[in-house]
């Protein structure tokens, strides 16, 4: 028989490891979840993120994965909610060591944007939002989702496939997304 994750809590509850190994209706996830280290797929099992979405946690001393999933698993996606979200720790402790440029990518879905999903569309800083979402900067033109900087300066650059240019736009579907590289500082 399958089986259903549900919480009545406002935030997601975390797992240190969690393994499925449900072959037969799967394990349907209901309600947002959290992974602190790894979501393991046994062979045959089903994943259906049905309403609830998986965080993959990052922090200063881990970075929650997914272990290699067998050929035999499967995995779900609802129509309108059921997604993975994963989340990457920069240090921001040191002076000398949180201001740097850093090369980032992620399998990003082609219908969303840096804005959306990098910068939580607009959450990256705020009342209630600190440290939340990437502050991405760059001269503010209306809709382009860049955040304020007196200087103008660009803190996002994409490789075109011979250099990195400025971003000036995260408010644009991403297409191609999957492979690319950025800088981010």
């Amino acid at each position: 028989a399958g089986q259903a994750y549900t919480s009545t809590s406002s935030v997601p509850v975390s797992f240190y490891n969690l393994t499925n190994a449900n072959i037969f209706t799967g394990l349907n996830v209901l309600n947002n979840m959290a992974i602190v280290n790894t979501l393991s797929l046994a062979d045959n099992s089903k994943l259906n993120l049905t309403n609830g979405d998986i965080t993959l946690l990052s922090t200063a001393t881990n970075t929650a994965r997914v272990a290699q999933i067998p050929s035999t698993a499967t995995v779900t996606y609802g129509a309108v909610a059921g997604r993975f979200i994963v989340e990457r720790y920069f240090p921001n402790n040191n002076p000398l060591s949180h201001r740097a440029w850093r090369l980032v990518t992620a399998p990003l879905n082609e219908t969303e944007t840096i804005f959306n999903t990098w910068q939580l569309g607009g959450a990256a800083y705020g009342a209630g939002n600190y440290h939340t979402g990437t502050l991405i900067t760059g001269p503010q033109i209306a809709g382009n989702g860049l955040d304020f900087t007196p200087t103008n300066n660009y803190s996002l650059k994409k490789y075109d496939g011979v250099n990195f240019v400025s971003v000036d736009n995260t408010n644009v579907t991403l297409s191609p997304a999957i492979g690319t590289g950025y800088l981010l500082f």
